[in-house]
C-alpha cells in the first residue's frame, strides 16, 4: 500500500515534535533532579548541624531525660511536612554515662558513620540519606567525663524525601507540553498545504499529457519544462523525467509494432511449403508488413552462379500508366547500384530482374523515386555457395522514425536469414536428390534406385506377361588394381567399366552400380536365349577393354556375370536377385571371365538350399536360438562408445550364421517380425546382465509396419526389461517402403509416441532420402557407407557427406557415418562434422557389450 505525502509529512512532524519534547523533558528532568539532590544534600547538612547546635545549647544548661525526649520529638514534628526525618543516635560512651534511650534501629549508613567517624551521603530511590557524626570537642568533656577529644558521641541521621519536589516538577512539564506541542504540528499542516499545492498543479499537467500518449511519437507532447514543483530538490526530478522521456523516444517500441513482430515471428518457420514456394511464403509476410510500414517495394537477390544474379522485386505501389515503366527502370538501377556495394557482387556478373505484384498496394499519382530510401542486408555462405541480399524501399517519412527504422532492420535481418536458409536447403536438396538416384562416381543408377526399378519391372512384367533378365556383373581381381595403382586410378577404371556397360546395353535397359566393383543390369523383354547372347558380347567387350596406368602400362580386367530370368527362375525381385548373385559367385568359382545363367538343376539346388534355411529359421523360432551381436558406435567428439547397433545371428549346427544368409528367406516366409522380437528380447537381457543401459539401434524389417500389434509387442518387451524407450532407436531402409509413405508415416509417429527414436539407414543411397527428411520426425541419419569409404578419393562423395551433415544439423538431426575402417576415414568424417561413427576401425560386431574400449 502506497503512503500519501501529506500524511507522511504530518506523521514525521508529529514524531519529531514528540521526540524533541521528550528529549528536552529528559534532559531538563535529569538536570533539575541533580540540582534537587544537591539542594537536598545542603539542606540535610544544614538540618543536621542546626539540630546539633540546638542540642548543644540545651545540654549546656543541663537537661533531664524527659526534656531530651521532648526535644527529639519536637525535631521530628518540625520536619514532617517537608518530607524530612531527623533521628539522633547515642554512642557507647554516652550510653555508659547517661544510659540508653529509645531510638530506632540503626541503618547501615549510621553504623558506617559510627565506625568511620565521617559523614555518609547516599540516595535510596527518591530519598537522600545524610549522617552527621557528633565528635567530642573540648567543651564536651566537662559533661562527658568518660570521653576524650575526638571520640564519637553520637550520629544524627537526616532523610530527605525528594518525591514531593519531582512530582511537582512533572506536573509543570506536562502543562508546558500540552501548551507547546500543537505548535509544530500546526506548522507541519501548513508545510503540507504549501507543498501539496505546488505538486498537485504540476502533477495534473503531467497526467494530462500522459493521457494523450498512445504511441511512441506522442511522447513529444510531454513538455517537462512547463512543470514547476516549486522546490529545487523536486525540480531535479523534473530533469530526470525529461531525460527519461528523451530516452524512451529512442528505445521504446510501439505496441502495434511489437504485436506485429510477434505475429511475424510465428510465420518465420521453415516448412516444406515455404521451401517449395518461397515466393508465396514471402508475399504472405510482406502483405502483413504493408499494414504497418509504408514501403514501395521489397527485393530479394540470389546468387545463382559465380557470375549470375537473379533479382525478384515485389512491387507494393502503382502509379500512372505513363510513368509506370520508366519509374520501375529507375528503381531497378537503384537496386543494381545497391547490389554492387555488397560483398556478394562479382564484377561483370549478369543480373536478371523478375517482378512480382503484392495484393496490398499503395496508389500514387507520380513516381516516388525521390521520396524513397533503400534499406538492405546481404549474406554470403561458403557451404553451400549461396549468396543473397534483401532490401526494402520505404518512404522518407517512414525512414525518419527511429522505431520504424529499428523494425525495418530487424525485419530485413530475419527475412534474409529465412530466405538464405531456404535457398541453402534448396541447394542441399538438389544435391541430395541427384546423389540419391545416381552413383556419384559413374553417374549410373545407384543400389537403392536399382531395387526400386527392379520391383517396378517385376510388377510391370507380371502385369503385361513378358520376361526380363537380371545381370549381376562383378569385376575380377579389381582389388589388385586398387592396391597396385591407387584408389584414384581405380575410380577412373570403374568409370571406364561403366562406359563398357553403357555401350553393350540399350538405353532402355536399367544399368546400376550396386556397390564397389559390382554392377547390375535389368534387360526388359530378354529371355534366357537373348540374355546369353548379350552375356557373350559383354564378356568379349571386357576382354578387349583396357586403360593406360600411371606408369604407361595397359591395365586389363575380366568380369564374372550371373544371370536370372523373370519369371522362369523366380517370382519376386529378391528371388531373382539371389539367384543371379549366386550364379555370379559360381562363375567366379569356375575360373572367372565367364557368365552363368540359372539351369534347371541349379534352380532345384537353390530351392533346396532355401528350404533348408527355412527349416533352420523355424527351428530357431522354436528354440529362440538367436544371438545378438553388438557393434559399437562411437561419439567422435569425445571418443566414447555412445551406442551399439544390434545385429542378428543364428546359432545352428555348431556355427554362427550371419543375417545376410537367412534374412531374405525369413522375409519371404513371413516370420521376420518374430525373429525381431526374439532379437530385442535377447539384447535387452544381455545388457541387463552387464548392468548398463546404452543406446541400442535395431534394424527394423519393413514388414513390421503392416503389423498392427508390432509396436505394442515391442513396448511390452521394453517394459518387461525395464529399459528406457528413449534409448531405443529403430532403423529402417527405404526400398520396400517408399510406396507406402503414408503407412510408414503413421507407423513412425506411433513409434515416437511410445518414446522410441527413429533412424534412416543407408541415407543417400535412394531417391526417397529427402522425402524421408521432409515427412518423418527423424532423430538419426546413418549415411550410406559407400559415400564414407570414397570420401578420401572422391570430391563428389565428400561433398555429398558434407551437404548431408550440414542439412541434418540445420534440422537438428544426429548423423552416423558407417563403414569407418581406418584412421584416415575417421579424421575425414570428423572434419565433415559427423556426430557418430561405426565400422571395423571402431569395433567389430561381437557378443560383448558395455566392455572397456
Amino acid at each position: 500500500m502506497k503512503r500519501r505525502l501529506d500524511l507522511f509529512i504530518l506523521s514525521i512532524a508529529t514524531l519529531v515534535a514528540v521526540f524533541v519534547f521528550g528529549g528536552v523533558y529528559f534532559i531538563l528532568y535529569k538536570g533539575i533532579q541533580r540540582v534537587a539532590q544537591r539542594s537536598a544534600y545542603e539542606q540535610a547538612r544544614t538540618v543536621a548541624r542546626q539540630t546539633f547546635s540546638d542540642m548543644f545549647q540545651v545540654m549546656r544548661r543541663g537537661w533531664k531525660r524527659k526534656e531530651l525526649m521532648e526535644f527529639l520529638k519536637g525535631i521530628e514534628d518540625a520536619h514532617k511536612e517537608t518530607g524530612t526525618s531527623v533521628k539522633v543516635y547515642r554512642g557507647d560512651i554516652v550510653k555508659k554515662l547517661f544510659g540508653n534511650i529509645k531510638e530506632p534501629e540503626r541503618s547501615s549508613e549510621v553504623k558506617k558513620s559510627f565506625k568511620e567517624k565521617e559523614s555518609v551521603i547516599k540516595m535510596e530511590g527518591n530519598v537522600l540519606v545524610y549522617t552527621y557524626p557528633l565528635i567530642a570537642r573540648e567543651e564536651c568533656l566537662r559533661c562527658h567525663v568518660n570521653a576524650k577529644k575526638g571520640d564519637i558521641l553520637g550520629v544524627i541521621e537526616v532523610r530527605q524525601n525528594l518525591s514531593i519536589f519531582t512530582a511537582s516538577m512533572k506536573r509543570g512539564f506536562l502543562v508546558l507540553a500540552l501548551f507547546t506541542l500543537p505548535f509544530p504540528i500546526l506548522g507541519a499542516f501548513f508545510v503540507v498545504f504549501v507543498i501539496k499545492g505546488k505538486l498537485q498543479s504540476s502533477l495534473e499537467k503531467l497526467n494530462s499529457a500522459i493521457e494523450e500518449v498512445h504511441k511512441v511519437s506522442d511522447l513529444s507532447r510531454i513538455d517537462v519544462a512547463e512543470l514547476d514543483f516549486g522546490f529545487e530538490e523536486l525540480d531535479q526530478i523534473k530533469g530526470s523525467l525529461a531525460r527519461l522521456v528523451d530516452r524512451m523516444k529512442n528505445i521504446a517500441v510501439d505496441k502495434d509494432i511489437l504485436e506485429f513482430e510477434i505475429r511475424l515471428l510465428e510465420k518465420f518457420i521453415i516448412t516444406s511449403e515455404a521451401i517449395t514456394d518461397w515466393k508465396g511464403f514471402l508475399k504472405d509476410i510482406l502483405d502483413d508488413v504493408s499494414h504497418l510500414i509504408k514501403f514501395m517495394y521489397f527485393y530479394v537477390i540470389f546468387r545463382e552462379a559465380e557470375e549470375e544474379f537473379s533479382v525478384y522485386i515485389f512491387w507494393n505501389f502503382e502509379c500512372a500508366k505513363e510513368q509506370g515503366t520508366p519509374c520501375r527502370e529507375v528503381i531497378e538501377r537503384d537496386i543494381l547500384e545497391n547490389l554492387k556495394k555488397t560483398d556478394i557482387y562479382v564484377e561483370g556478373a549478369s543480373v536478371n530482374f523478375n517482378h512480382e505484384e503484392l495484393d496490398y498496394k499503395i496508389l500514387l499519382k507520380e513516381c516516388p523515386v525521390d521520396r524513397i530510401r533503400i534499406f538492405s542486408k546481404s549474406l554470403l555462405l561458403e557451404k553451400p555457395l549461396v549468396g543473397g541480399a534483401v532490401g526494402i524501399g520505404v518512404s522518407l517519412d517512414e525512414s525518419e522514425s527511429d522505431v520504424k527504422k529499428l523494425a525495418i532492420e530487424g525485419l530485413l535481418a530475419t527475412i534474409l536469414n529465412i530466405i538464405g536458409s531456404i535457398k541453402a536447403i534448396n541447394k542441399y536438396t538438389e544435391e541430395l536428390e541427384y546423389y540419391a538416384t545416381r552413383d556419384p562416381l559413374t553417374n549410373l543408377y545407384n543400389q537403392r534406385v536399382f531395387w526400386e526399378l527392379l520391383d517396378y519391372e517385376v510388377e510391370r512384367a507380371r502385369r503385361h506377361g513378358y520376361r526380363f533378365s537380371l545381370f549381376i556383373v562383378d569385376i575380377d581381381n579389381f582389388k589388385l588394381v586398387n592396391d597396385t595403382y591407387g584408389h584414384g586410378f581405380g575410380d577412373e577404371f570403374l568409370r571406364g567399366v561403366a562406359g563398357v556397360l553403357t555401350e553393350i546395353f540399350r538405353k532402355e535397359d536399367i544399368i546400376a552400380r550396386y556397390g564397389g566393383d559390382e554392377f547390375t543390369v535389368v534387360v526388359p523383354y530378354a529371355g534366357p536365349t537373348e540374355a546369353e547372347a548379350i552375356a557373350k558380347r559383354l564378356i568379349s567387350a571386357f576382354e578387349k577393354f583396357s586403360m593406360p596406368s600411371p606408369d604407361g602400362k595397359a591395365v586389363k580386367v575380366t568380369a564374372s556375370v550371373g544371370i536370372a530370368v523373370f519369371p522362369d527362375h523366380g517370382e519376386t525381385s529378391k528371388e531373382i536377385f539371389v539367384l543371379a548373385d549366386d550364379m555370379m559367385y559360381r562363375a567366379k568359382k569356375e575360373g572367372k571371365n565367364r557368365y552363368k545363367i540359372v539351369s534347371d538343376e541349379e534352380l532345384a539346388e537353390i530351392k533346396e538350399d532355401i528350404a533348408e534355411k527355412s527349416f533352420m529359421i523355424l527351428e530357431t523360432l522354436e528354440k529362440k536360438s538367436i544371438i545378438p551381436f553388438f557393434q559399437p558406435i562411437m561419439d567422435v567428439r569425445n571418443g566414447e562408445i555412445k551406442a551399439y547397433e544390434v545385429l542378428m545371428r543364428i546359432e545352428h549346427g555348431g556355427k554362427i550364421v550371419p543375417a545376410g544368409e537367412f534374412i531374405s528367406v525369413a522375409e519371404n516366409i513371413g516370420v521376420i517380425h518374430r525373429l525381431d522380437y526374439i532379437l530385442i528380447e535377447k539384447a535387452l537381457e544381455r545388457v541387463k546382465e552387464r548392468g548398463c543401459q546404452p543406446i541400442l539401434f535395431f534394424n527394423l524389417s519393413p514388414k513390421a509396419i503392416i503389423l498392427s500389434e508390432f509396436i505394442s509387442n515391442v513396448r511390452n518387451l521394453i517394459n518387461t526389461a525395464g529399459y528406457d524407450p528413449e534409448r531405443i532407436v529403430f532403423e529402417i531402409t527405404e526400398r520396400e517402403t517408399v510406396r507406402n509413405l503414408e503407412m510408414l508415416k503413421k507407423f513412425v509417429e506411433a513409434l515416437k509416441l511410445e518414446g522410441f527414436k527413429f533412424a534412416v539407414d543407408d541415407f543417400g543411397s535412394g531417391f526417397a532420402s529427402f522425402t524421408y527428411l521432409k515427412m518423418f520426425p527423424i532423430d538419426v541419419v546413418k549415411i550410406e557407407g559407400d559415400f564414407i569409404r570414397s570420401m578420401l578419393t572422391s570430391e563428389i562423395d565428400r561433398a555429398f557427406v558434407e551437404s548431408a551433415v550440414s542439412m541434418a544439423k540445420a534440422l537438428g538431426i544426429e548423423t552416423v557415418a558407417e563403414y569407418v575402417e581406418d584412421e584416415d576415414i575417421l579424421q575425414a568424417v570428423k572434419s565433415a562434422g559427423v556426430d557418430l561413427v561405426q565400422g571395423y576401425y571402431v569395433g567389430k560386431p561381437s557378443r560383448e557389450v558395455c566392455h572397456e574400449s
